[in-house]
């Protein structure tokens, strides 16, 4: 136990009275860990807080410190799981694109159109319009000339 609290007061003394904490002070902080409601850990260039009672990370809580395994690592690592699972992610996201995942769609057309530069109109734009009208099921696909279409509207 007299191990715990050298731990937990040489992690305080880590603290930086300076540093912004959100709703909490820094004596705030320094009295919570040590009542026990703030969790305390290693971290860097800070140690970590966490809320014991609601379990999230406190503001001006540092990084968690690195074991060994580097970003670089991380990603080839991602890399070399993303190659072997390709196949299987693919498939996945044509199936949302097929059954009407807007978000899906929308990037797949990005990547297979490219995205528009909202700074040209074009005619590319408007027959792009009415293309996703037309995907959505709008009947406003079927106008073909905006300027002759006439909108009767009734006012109470």
């Amino acid at each position: 136990m007299k191990d715990d609290n050298k731990n937990i007061e040489a992690l305080i003394a880590e603290l930086d009275p300076d540093r912004d904490y959100g709703e909490r002070t820094y004596n705030d902080i320094v009295t919570d860990v040590r009542a026990g409601y703030i969790s305390i850990s290693p971290g860097h260039p800070s140690p970590i807080l966490r809320d014991v009672g609601r379990g999230v990370t406190l503001k001006g809580t540092g990084r968690p410190l690195t074991t060994g395994t580097t970003r670089k690592t991380f990603i080839s690592k991602f890399e070399e799981r993303a190659e072997v699972e390709f196949d299987a992610a693919f498939e996945a996201f044509m199936q949302n694109v097929m059954n009407g995942d807007v978000k899906a769609q929308m990037y797949f057309f990005d990547r297979v159109l490219g995205k528009p530069r909202e700074s040209r109109q074009s005619a590319a734009h408007d027959q792009m319009n009415a293309f996703w009208a037309s995907f959505a099921g709008s009947t406003m696909a079927k106008v073909n000339d905006k300027e002759h279409m006439v909108i009767d509207v009734e006012l109470d």
